[in-house]
């Protein structure tokens, strides 16, 4: 019971260390969040600290503002600035009510600049820039007895304008000549350890009014698709574009992706730049998809954080092991105990002796080839019923003998089963053909 309860001790004892060496030495791959959640201070690889840091240093003389979750956009964005002003919003969607939307059309129209990269757009944001100059969406928009355009009865969660490419890598070049590389700029979607498919996102022809509305291309997607364009409004400009992973922390650790940035916003004038990150989050209501990468129970987050993965399992383990030792049955040791000894060959050996003393020559050559046969069948495994041609060819075959040597041992036994006596130079005989089988065989 002793020796029992040591060999417990011992296994759970050397699982603490080997779980204990674990968790000192090894290298969580996991520790990182890979959510887009595209926040200014967040060191996660879908984070937007890099970029936010390298904006702040953009224009030395001009001032950095952060737009915080709470503040008032309408009150904080100044929209009748003295000088131009450049607002930046880098996230997965843009979160702006009515009142917001209206703050940021007249911030553009009265000559600041709005850089947005996102992946969608409110539903209404568009036509908001272009109702007046596309008839088509009079219909939709226009109440004829206001004399005004209702943009919110139309607005739905998900519209964006943008079309979808679904690839782990793309492609991106500026269409400018003074910005165009001879190599475009290349991305890849990763997920922790793997490259995945992701949803690239471009901008479609359709997006805009038909009636000769007026944007400017400055950079593709692939070959063709538009992914980063220029639309004046009033006395401001627009700049849309699209995937803002690009300027996430996983890319812009790149040279590559940090040298794109520096294209992309080499377009902003020189000005205060007002970044906004409080129009990342929402109230998600019952139209709107609730975040993502959220757990829905302990035992979810658990599995989710590496190292509470881990204690789990080992904790698991040791449970398991327990219930398996202490669940076998008790039972007193049981001996081992000789094994049985074949005393055959003896006996025959003992009895030819006693044959030999008494010059019983036959029965001598019977005792021989009972040890005869007796190899054949251990070393062998041959059966010695029928000693047929076919008993000979195995015999040969597996000991490696000539069939004519075997042959001369049968021949000479058939001699002395048909004799009443043998003569003990016929015995000599027979015991030197067994002899040299014994000698030569394998």
């Amino acid at each position: 019971m002793k020796n029992y309860q040591r060999s417990i001790f011992i296994i759970v004892g050397l699982l603490a260390v080997v779980a204990l060496l674990y968790f000192v030495f090894q290298k969580d791959r996991e520790k990182y969040n890979w959510g887009e959640y595209y926040s200014k201070d967040g060191k996660d690889p879908y984070d937007t600290y890099v970029i936010s840091e390298m904006l702040k240093s953009y224009f030395p003389d001009e001032t950095f503002k952060s737009i915080g979750k709470g503040d008032e956009f309408s009150e904080t964005l100044p929209i009748d600035a003295e000088e131009a002003i450049n607002y930046v919003f880098i996230g997965d969607h843009l979160h702006l009510d009515s009142t917001e939307k209206e703050a940021l059309v007249s911030f553009v129209e009265n000559g600041n600049n709005a850089f947005i990269a996102s992946n969608t757009l409110p539903g209404d944001f568009i036509p908001r820039l272009y109702a007046d100059e596309c008839e088509s969406l009079k219909d939709y928009y226009y109440d004829h007895e206001s004399g005004e355009y209702i943009f919110d009865d139309y607005e739905y969660y998900g519209w964006s304008g943008y079309e979808i490419y679904n690839n782990e890598k793309v492609e991106l070049q500026f269409s400018h000549p003074d910005l165009k590389t001879e190599e475009p700029f290349n991305y890849v979607h990763q997920y922790k350890d793997k490259e995945r498919d992701y949803y690239w996102r471009y901008i479609d022809d359709w997006t805009f009014c038909e009636q000769g509305f007026d944007y400017e291309i400055l950079g593709r997607l692939g070959l063709d698709s538009l992914n980063f364009i220029r639309l004046k409004h009033g006395d401001g400009t627009f700049y849309f574009h699209t995937n803002p992973l690009v300027f996430s922390n996983y890319q812009m650790i790149r040279e590559e992706a940090l040298a794109y940035a520096g294209r992309v916003f080499s377009h902003l004038p020189e000005g205060d730049i007002y970044w906004d990150e409080n129009s990342k989050f929402a109230d998600y209501s019952e139209f709107t998809p609730p975040p993502r990468n959220f757990s829905q129970s302990p035992l979810q987050y658990i599995l989710s954080q590496k190292s509470l993965r881990w204690s789990w399992y080992t904790g698991l383990v040791l449970v398991i092991l327990y219930v398996l030792f202490r669940a076998k049955r008790r039972q007193r040791i049981i001996p081992v105990l000789k094994e049985n000894a074949n005393t055959s060959l003896e006996y025959i050996k003992t009895i030819g002796s006693l044959y030999f003393q008494q010059n019983a020559h036959k029965k001598l050559a019977q005792q021989e080839m009972k040890l005869f046969l007796y190899f054949l069948r251990d070393r062998y495994n041959i059966p010695t019923q029928q000693l047929d041609e076919t008993f000979i060819k195995k015999v040969a075959i597996k000991s490696e003998v000539p069939a004519e040597e075997i042959q001369k041992i049968l021949k000479t036994w058939k001699k002395v089963q048909r004799s009443s006596s043998i003569a003990p130079n016929t015995l000599v005989y027979f015991h030197g053909l067994v002899d040299d089988f014994y000698r030569n065989s394998k």
